[in-house]
């Protein structure tokens, strides 16, 4: 995503990074720093899964054990908010981490860079990014807004962010044992179909 001033000139990339990793899109945000003098900042999100997922290799005990989101909730009730989350012997989701990188463009400088894990929280609070954050949406509002524009006060609401993070995370183990089952039945399906059909009457010899 990128943030464009009046006169369509990008002022502040944010990119969220779940797939690609954290080098490649560093490579990228430093490359677009440095041959657009009118971008301010920019905010990289990253997300990590720790160890990534891998659909069971077992099929399941019962295969058309769907379960509802609210089944899904009270089995996924005990879980630590960042995870990981196991569910019937198998992980859906490994532990998640997530670390906010802040560039500021620092005159000929090289950007500054302020990085903060968030997820999972820390004792030592966010007091640095929550700083860097609002200097650089003060540049934002003044790069589209003019230099006479006022921001208003930026205030990043973390356990907000965290519990919306989590309920993401659980909707997407669900969406993986959803896809687990549904395969499941695709399969034994095909397989069905693909077998000999031993009910077909065969021809009496003449």
């Amino acid at each position: 995503m990128t943030v464009h001033n009046m006169r369509n000139k990008p002022v502040l990339i944010i990119e969220v990074s779940v797939s690609q990793t954290k080098d490649d899109i560093t490579e990228k945000i430093r490359e677009r720093m440095s041959l657009c003098p009118s971008l301010v900042g920019a905010i990289i999100v990253n997300f990590e899964e720790h160890p990534r997922y891998r659909k069971p290799e077992q099929d399941p005990v019962v295969p058309n054990d769907t379960l509802s989101e609210d089944e899904w909730d009270d089995l996924t009730a005990d879980t630590f908010g960042s995870g990981p989350i196991v569910v019937r012997g198998n992980r859906w989701c490994g532990a998640i981490t997530c670390c906010f990188d802040v560039w500021l463009r620092g005159g000929d400088t090289e950007p500054s860079v302020t990085q903060k894990q968030v997820i999972p929280g820390s004792s030592e609070g966010t007091a640095e990014l929550d700083a860097t954050l609002s200097e650089l949406w003060r540049r934002v509002v003044r790069s589209v807004g003019g230099p006479q524009a006022q921001p208003v006060a930026f205030d990043a609401n973390w356990d907000k962010f965290r519990r919306d993070i989590e309920q993401s995370l659980r909707n997407t183990a669900l969406a993986r044992y959803d896809n687990w089952i549904r395969s499941t039945k695709n399969r034994r399906r095909n397989e069905v179909s693909e077998s000999p059909d031993s009910s077909k009457v065969k021809r009496s010899r003449v």
